[in-house]
């Protein structure tokens, strides 16, 4: 177990004990491919909103700089373009 085994059987076992170990490894196996699905669609959901919300601000950012690039101080484009 030390070495890293997930489960043993003492020999001599029996048939029962065989299936129960059988059985245990199995239920082990499905919750952890349950919890790493699980894992996988909380980031799908989550990596989407992460990147959307920096990339609103910048598109933002850019739109005002492209529309009012006339009227806009130089100081305040200099400051959105930080911003971005």
């Amino acid at each position: 177990m030390e070495l890293g085994a997930d489960d043993y059987l003492v020999k001599p076992f029996t048939r029962r004990e065989l299936l129960k170990t059988i059985e245990a490894r199995l239920k082990k196996l499905f919750d952890n491919e349950s919890r790493i699905k699980q894992l996988k669609e909380s980031i799908v959901i989550t990596i989407p909103h992460e990147l959307r919300t920096p990339l609103n601000g910048i598109l933002g950012f850019s739109k005002i700089i492209k529309d009012n690039c006339d009227i806009l101080a130089h100081d305040e484009i200099i400051e959105m373009a930080d911003a971005i």
